[in-house]
């Protein structure tokens, strides 16, 4: 038994000796490497002046629409439009048969005439007392009478032409050549898109920030890249119960009829320019449920091959943002070298090194209004 336990305490000291000194063999060849240097970009902070936005969306919406629609029974005798034209308010779309009107005009113009001169006759002979005062009261009757039968009748010449009720594009044309019409038979859709409304809303803790007068900026799907601009014209003196926001129209010009009703826009309410703002880029923010924060730069001792750079994580207070860029509030000074790609492979304390060959996008305006 002395000899077996013998063998095992050798057997298993050499185990454990190996391993130990393998761990230690591990450890110093660990330390005689050189330290890993992460490759990040790097930027700093800068003090600018300040654009801040209000983000929202909405929908355009026609100045006036509708359908033009027929006033007066009729068959269509001519067409004077074409489908998606654009018109000028009072610009006839359609005439419908007349003829009937025109001849049935003809004779209470007649009729009109003929009151006319009896009563310029009955108030000769009211002189010469060869006739009574109720002769003459029934002619001056019998004559607006006619004149008030002549107007309906040339009214309902008038209404016989169907024109444009206001300046906007038409749709799609809906009546034939010699199609029987009735009154309220649609002709075609009209829509005023020169200016637009965009309708949007916004949170009620925003109403203090705009006002009629102030700037906005749409972009749509349909236009990648194109910025429109606009006025607010109208704000909603009450907030929805729902929904707890309040609800704005902006106006645009819109010459072109690019913006169409119902679609679809992202908007920016331009608010007053702030002056000193900390921006970075939104990549230089690391965003962590316990708090954002972003690494530093900081040079602190050298070597052989120049200075080594470390990086310090800090906690930021971040403010609003605008196209690439966000505002600190806290946490960076001016011209703090900041890391702004990079940051996935860094702790504290880093040995890091610089390459601003490819850097993030930190443009304050850019193309699309939505980044």
């Amino acid at each position: 038994m002395g000899i077996v336990l013998a063998f095992l305490v050798i057997g298993f000291g050499g185990i454990f000796g190996w391993n130990y000194f393998r761990a230690r063999m591990i450890e110093q060849f660990m330390a005689s490497m050189p330290e890993p240097t992460v490759t990040i970009s790097a930027m700093r902070a800068e003090r600018v002046m300040w654009q801040p936005v209000l983000k929202t969306v909405g929908s355009f919406r026609a100045v006036n629409g509708g359908k033009v629609t027929a006033e007066i029974s009729g068959k269509v005798h001519e067409i004077l439009f074409e489908s998606g034209q654009t018109v000028k308010a009072g610009d006839v779309l359609v005439q419908i048969d007349d003829s009937i009107e025109r001849a049935t005009l003809r004779g209470l113009k007649a009729n009109q005439e003929l009151a006319a001169l009896d009563l310029k006759r009955k108030r000769r002979l009211i002189k010469t007392k060869t006739t009574s005062e109720a002769a003459v009261d029934v002619a001056e009757a019998e004559f607006k009478r006619a004149v008030a039968a002549v107007d309906v009748e040339q009214e309902r010449i008038i209404k016989k032409q169907i024109r444009v009720p206001f300046d906007g594009q038409l749709g799609i044309r809906e009546v034939e050549l010699g199609q029987y019409v009735s009154a309220g038979d649609s002709i075609d859709s009209i829509q005023g898109l020169d200016p637009i409304y965009l309708d949007f809303s916004l949170p009620q803790q925003n109403v203090k920030e705009v006002q009629l007068g102030q700037a906005v900026q749409a972009s749509v799907d349909a236009y990648p890249g194109r910025i429109f601009n606009g006025i607010i014209t109208a704000i909603s003196p009450g907030v929805n119960l729902e929904t707890r926001n309040f609800e704005l129209q902006a106006t645009f010009a819109n010459t072109d009829f690019q913006l169409q009703r119902g679609m679809f826009a992202t908007v920016n309410v331009l608010l007053p320019e702030e002056s000193g703002v900390i921006t970075l880029p939104q990549t230089a923010i690391t965003y962590n449920p316990y708090g954002n924060s972003v690494f530093l730069v900081e040079e602190q001792e050298s070597d052989a091959a120049g200075p080594i750079l470390r990086v310090k994580r800090v906690f930021v207070t971040v403010g609003r943002t605008r196209g690439d860029q966000v505002a600190i509030e806290k946490g960076v000074q001016e011209s703090d070298l900041v890391v702004v790609s990079g940051q996935l492979k860094l702790r504290t304390g880093s040995r890091v090194q610089i390459d601003n060959s490819v850097l993030p996008a930190n443009n304050p305006l850019p193309n699309s209004i939505d980044r």
